[in-house]
């Protein structure tokens, strides 16, 4: 609905109790306008001023009217009669409408009181059990405020038992710091001992080691010579074997040939009587067949004599070789030794910085 709208039916239903207390005589004023029309006085005012002069201008205006105005006044009152009725229609179709919203506003609003009540009693229910569980922790709280109460007493007694105990640390710490120093110096004397002995131990083993490299370096010289000794031997001794091989061979064919002339020295003989024949040349040949048994027996003789000086070479290169085994072991052992040096003096420097930064 327009503010228009509004202002004419306020100024309608002022002008209405305006003509009804005129014509029952009362006495009129704005304070009883505004009771009857349920409105208030500022509202009610200009209407009211309104009504009273247009209730003076009527006063003073002549009742005998020409007919020419009073048929347009007519007129002008029908058409106004009919503006009022469309307006009123129109009104009361929008006055409708909003009841209708009204009435629809007012159905929302009953859900929502529904919603509302029963929105209500559950948080009722709710506040009631919060309520009861208050009590519950406010029974309980009381209960913790004693415990607390007795806590504190206790703890009080054990804050004065705690600083008798701070005390008793503060004195076993000075005695700990004073053993510890007492200790730390007798590391410290301890510690450079053991560095001394084990530079020691190491001066030894570097000493030891040299020594053994040396020795080891000898033997193998010593073995490359005995190796190089039993293979020029090994070479006379083919050289030798094959030769008294050969000697062997020419002693059988000596011996094949002293058994053919033994066989045919009696025919030599009876032909050297036939013939008469010189006995100087087969004297010279039985000569030189007794010459190549001998070389034959004293080569059999070195040949025996080299054998065994191989043999006697060979059992030392033999022992040779256990001793550089036996050296070989003894350079590994060393090797451990070492390693357990080393790891030694890497543990006793890690406990001296160790000691130092406890310091």
């Amino acid at each position: 609905m327009s503010e228009t709208n509004k202002d004419l039916q306020r100024r309608e239903l002022v002008f209405r109790v305006l003509d009804d207390l005129k014509q029952s005589g009362e006495r009129i004023n704005a304070d009883k306008v505004a009771r009857l029309a349920q409105m208030g006085k500022q509202t009610v005012l200009p209407y009211y001023n309104e009504w009273r002069f247009l209730d003076d201008s009527e006063k003073e205006v002549d009742t005998d009217l020409p007919a020419d105005l009073v048929r347009v006044l007519k007129r002008g009152l029908v058409q106004w009669k009919h503006e009022a009725t469309e307006e009123q229609r129109s009104l009361q179709e929008e006055a409708n409408q909003e009841i209708d919203n009204l009435q629809e506003m007012n159905r929302q609003l009953s859900e929502e009181r529904l919603t509302f009540k029963e929105r209500n009693e559950h948080l009722t229910d709710e506040n009631k059990k919060l309520q009861e569980r208050i009590t519950e922790l406010q029974t309980a709280n009381t209960s913790l405020e004693k415990q607390q109460i007795a806590l504190t007493e206790k703890l009080n007694n054990e804050a004065h038992k705690s600083e008798a105990l701070t005390e008793q640390i503060e004195q076993a710490k000075k005695d700990h710091a004073d053993a510890l120093k007492a200790q730390e110096r007798q590391l410290d004397n301890k510690h450079d001992a053991q560095m001394n002995h084990w530079m020691k131990v190491v001066d030894d083993e570097r000493r030891l080691r040299a020594d053994i490299e040396l020795q080891l370096k000898q033997e193998k010289e010593n073995q490359y010579k005995l190796e190089k000794e039993r293979n020029e031997i090994q070479y006379r001794l083919e050289s030798k074997s094959r030769a008294h091989l050969e000697a062997c061979e020419e002693r059988n064919h000596l011996r094949q040939q002293n058994n053919q002339l033994a066989a045919s020295r009696h025919l030599l003989e009876s032909v050297q009587q036939l013939i008469n024949s010189n006995e100087g040349e087969v004297l010279s040949d039985i000569t030189r067949l007794k010459e190549i048994s001998v070389n034959s027996e004293r080569q059999e003789s070195e040949l025996s004599s080299a054998n065994l000086q191989i043999q006697q070479l060979q059992e030392k290169l033999e022992q040779s070789e256990q001793i550089a085994i036996q050296l070989h072991q003894l350079e590994k052992e060393l090797e451990k030794e070492r390693g357990f040096s080393e790891a030694l003096k890497l543990s006793l420097s890690q406990q001296a910085s160790q000691d130092s930064k406890n310091k």
